[in-house]
């Protein structure tokens, strides 16, 4: 399968899942050219998971769609959230997609519960733009589509029960522990009642944020080039840009070495260290994957060194301040 003809649906057997693949399928029958198929993701979290997939192969059956069922085992590490994790294992999943295109069900309630998640989490322009309809997993990965974040769940729900089809209910989504089931089951009804197009005007605020980051990425990829020296980023001409420069400019270093975007308040006393600190001090970040530092007139990062690997000594011993092996003594 090759080409931008060809579609993988991110399949998890759910109403928005199974209305985006019955979708695509009657647009092959328009288009014969067009390739579809499906992924399912299977974490293993729920007693149902392996009904979920067996609901997925007969459904991909019956529409005439091949399916690949990626198993994946979830760790958590680092304090990361499980919901976190498994985003990240299914992302996995579609980077091995041999599929141009990989297609994802959100919908219009999707985008702005996640406006409303990111606005609670005191997320930035960036965050608070949502999901993009089409961006790049990665530099060589497929793309991400979501076609249907224009629509109404409850539009979907009226199709897929017109053309017969049935999904699979996901029990976790009934436990207002997590944030999204809370603002679900609880908040948004009455936001709903006060407000019925709540949803359409936080999409609208969406689009015009990914605007307001947008701008912001341009402007920090020019500080970037003018700051950039040998190794790191110079020191005068970083401290020559406005306080709110200096951060986007940091920020886009970071992206573009492929780190995690450090907390606010962690990133804004840094910047505060690397300004004030004296010129014998060495104000440094500590960050998952190396430690960002000021030394002399640079701004420096330092990749963290992988964990050594362990290394057999055999049987040592420690005799007169010597190191000999055990037995043959001096």
């Amino acid at each position: 399968m090759s080409g931008q003809c060809a579609f993988e649906v991110g399949l998890s057997g759910g109403l928005d899942s199974v209305a985006l693949l019955a979708l695509l399928c009657r647009a092959r029958e328009r288009r014969p050219e067009l390739e579809i198929r499906a992924v399912h993701v299977h974490h293993g979290l729920s007693p149902n998971a392996d009904a979920w997939a067996e609901h997925c192969r007969a459904l991909c059956a019956s529409l005439g769609a091949s399916l690949r069922v990626e198993r994946v085992k979830l760790v958590l590490s680092g304090g990361g959230s499980l919901e976190a994790v498994a985003r990240e294992a299914r992302y996995q999943a579609y980077r091995r997609s041999a599929a141009g295109v990989v297609v994802l069900a959100h919908h219009l309630d999707d985008q702005a519960e996640t406006v409303l998640l990111q606005l609670l989490r005191g997320g930035g322009a960036r965050a608070l733009a949502a999901m993009p309809a089409l961006r790049k997993l990665d530099a060589d990965g497929p793309w991400l589509w979501r076609p249907l974040l224009g629509l109404r769940r409850r539009q979907l729900e009226a199709f897929v029960q017109a053309q017969g089809l049935s999904w699979v209910e996901d029990e976790s989504n009934q436990d207002e522990r997590w944030r999204r089931n809370l603002l679900r089951q609880r908040l948004l009804p009455q936001l709903e009642a006060a407000l019925p197009d709540y949803r359409r005007h936080l999409t609208r605020s969406a689009g015009l944020l990914a605007d307001a980051a947008a701008v912001l990425d341009e402007v920090a990829a020019q500080d970037l080039t003018a700051c950039r020296r040998e190794g790191g980023l110079d020191l005068t001409r970083w401290r020559g840009l406005s306080a709110a420069r200096q951060r986007q400019c940091l920020l886009a270093w970071l992206r573009g070495l492929a780190w995690p975007v450090p907390e606010p308040d962690a990133l804004a006393e840094f910047q505060r260290q690397a300004l004030e600190a004296g010129a014998a001090s060495c104000p440094r970040l500590s960050l998952a994957r190396g430690l960002l530092y000021r030394y002399r007139d640079g701004l420096f990062a330092l990749p963290a060194l992988p964990a050594p690997a362990a290394v057999s000594l055999g049987r040592w011993s420690l005799r007169r301040n010597v190191w000999c092996k055990s037995g043959a003594e001096r």
